[in-house]
C-alpha cells in the first residue's frame, strides 16, 4: 500500500462515526459510511477499501448481513473487518467471526485499543499485498505472471458470459528480440522487455483488461469492446506504439517492434463455462498463436486476427 490506506467506517450513529474518524485519521483515509446497503455499493463499484469497521446493529442490512456479503464479494482478496457492537455476548461474538469478522471490539470503545487494533491490521494487509505481488508479478516486467494472468484471465471470460461485449485473446513476442540481445547485450534486452511490459500495460489500463508475461519474450493480454473492429484498431494502436519506444545505447536506438495474434472472443451465447482455467486458456492462447504465426511469416510488426465463439459447451 504504497499511499495512504482507506479504511471505512460504516456505522448509523454519526456521532460514533465522528469519534472513529477522529481517532483513525492519522491512520489512514476514512470514508465514513451511514448504512450497509450504502457500503455494499461502495465495495460492488470496486473502489479501494483496506480496512472495514462494522458496527452489527444498524437499520436495513445489518454488520452480519454486510460481512457475508463483502467476504463473497472478496473471496480471493485479504481484507480486514472489524466489527463492534454493544451486545458483548458469546453468540453475538461467534456470529461475527462465522461471518468473516477478523477482529471483534466490545462497546464503549476503546479509541486507543481500536487504534492499536487497526494498525496492527492495517500491517498484516501490507504484509499480505507484498507477498501477493511476490507471488503474481513478474519480477523484470512488473504485470502479471503467466499463472497469475491465466487465473485472472479465466475469471474476465467467466464474467464476460451472456454479456453484449466482445473480449480479445491476445498473444505478441518482440520481432528482433535475439538481435537485440546479440548487438547490444542481455541488459539492454531486459530493457526492451520492461519498456514492451509498460507500453502493454499503458495499452490495457482499463478495468477488466489484463497484461501478463508468458515466458521469455512473450506476453498475453485481455482487452474488450462493443465491436471486433475496436478491438483490433486497440492492438492495431499499441504495435505502433511499441514501435515508437524510444531505447537508445551508446548513441544508437534499439528498434523494438512487436508481432500480436489476435483472437476475438464472443461469448454472448454462453451460459456457462464448464471448461476449467487449466483447459480453457492454454487452448484460447494456442488459437491466438497461430495468428501469431501467421504475422511472422508476413513480416512482423503488424496483428492478425481469428474470431471465435465461445458456447462453453465445445471442446477447443
Amino acid at each position: 500500500m504504497a499511499s495512504k490506506p482507506v479504511i471505512l467506517v460504516i456505522d448509523d450513529e454519526k456521532a460514533t462515526r465522528s469519534l472513529t474518524q477522529d481517532a483513525l485519521s492519522d491512520l489512514g483515509t476514512i470514508v465514513m459510511l451511514s448504512s450497509g446497503e450504502e457500503a455494499y455499493h461502495y465495495l460492488e463499484q470496486a473502489q479501494r477499501a483496506d480496512l472495514l469497521i462494522i458496527d452489527i446493529v444498524m437499520e436495513g442490512m445489518n454488520g452480519i448481513e454486510l460481512l457475508k456479503k463483502v467476504r463473497q464479494l472478496h473471496e480471493h482478496n485479504f481484507l480486514p473487518c472489524l466489527i463492534y457492537t454493544a451486545y458483548s455476548d458469546q453468540t453475538m461474538e461467534r456470529l461475527a467471526f462465522d461471518a468473516g469478522a477478523t477482529d471483534f471490539i466490545e462497546k464503549p470503545i476503546s479509541f486507543t485499543r481500536l487504534q492499536m487494533r487497526v494498525k496492527a491490521h492495517l500491517q498484516s494487509k501490507q504484509l499480505y499485498e507484498q507477498l501477493r505481488e511476490a507471488a503474481t508479478v513478474d519480477h523484470l516486467t512488473k504485470v502479471l505472471n503467466r499463472q497469475a494472468f491465466l487465473h485472472e484471465a479465466y475469471k474476465e471470460i467467466k464474467r464476460a458470459a451472456r454479456m453484449p461485449y466482445l473480449l480479445g485473446v491476445l498473444i505478441l513476442d518482440l520481432d528482433n528480440f535475439k538481435t537485440i540481445n546479440d548487438s547490444f547485450g542481455h541488459a539492454v534486452g531486459d530493457k526492451s522487455l520492461a519498456l514492451l511490459a509498460e507500453t502493454l500495460a499503458a495499452s490495457y489500463s482499463r478495468e477488466g483488461e489484463l497484461v501478463g508475461r508468458y515466458a521469455g519474450d512473450e506476453f498475453m493480454a485481455i482487452s474488450f469492446g462493443l465491436e471486433a473492429d475496436t478491438i483490433i484498431a486497440s492492438a492495431q494502436a499499441m504495435v505502433r506504439s511499441v514501435h515508437a519506444i524510444e531505447l537508445y545505447e551508446e548513441g544508437q536506438r534499439v528498434d523494438i517492434a512487436c508481432s500480436v495474434g489476435l483472437l476475438i472472443l464472443d461469448c454472448s451465447r454462453c451460459q456457462k463455462i464448464s471448461s476449467s482455467e487449466h483447459e480453457l486458456l492454454p487452448a484460447l492462447l494456442a488459437k491466438a498463436d497461430k495468428q501469431l504465426y501467421q504475422v511472422k511469416q508476413q513480416g512482423g510488426d503488424s496483428v492478425c486476427h481469428d474470431f471465435h465463439c465461445l458456447t462453453g459447451m465445445e471442446v477447443l
